[in-house]
């Protein structure tokens, strides 16, 4: 059996430029595409507070 991992949660820059886009760094999903391996959706975790936030960057997210 092989082992895959296809997706985790980390840190992202998303690096917004307009009011309406996400600006600096951002609790994400990510989640490798099955077809095309090099691919990645990149699925933002805005619902997160401040203090939950904080919370997950102490546990150890990776920056993206």
């Amino acid at each position: 059996m092989k082992d895959i991992i296809t997706g985790g949660v980390y840190a992202v820059d998303l690096r917004g430029t307009e009011a309406y886009e996400f600006q600096g760094v951002h609790p994400a999903l990510i989640v490798r595409m099955l077809k095309e391996e090099k691919m990645y959706y990149v699925v933002p975790l805005t619902t997160y507070t401040k203090e939950r936030w904080d919370k997950c960057k102490k546990r150890g997210l990776e920056q993206g």
